[in-house]
């Protein structure tokens, strides 16, 4: 069995991050930067480098939904 080094764990933390803040904020890409402290037009990215499977970006997010 190969053990995770350190760079391949941080890389598993950051996508797991990303992927919890997206679901979180239900696939709200603004809203998901803001929680993670980045910048909107850093996050597709990392998104794309961390092969994140996010749910599709809502232009204007959710606002005035129920």
């Amino acid at each position: 069995m190969r053990r995770s080094g350190f760079h391949e764990s941080v890389r598993d933390f950051k996508r797991f991050l990303l992927e919890a803040s997206l679901a979180e904020h239900g696939g709200n890409r603004t809203r998901a930067a803001e929680a993670l402290g980045l910048e909107r037009t850093h996050l597709p990215r990392l998104i794309k480098q961390f092969k994140v499977k996010a749910p599709p970006g809502r232009i204007g997010g959710n606002k005035g939904r129920k």
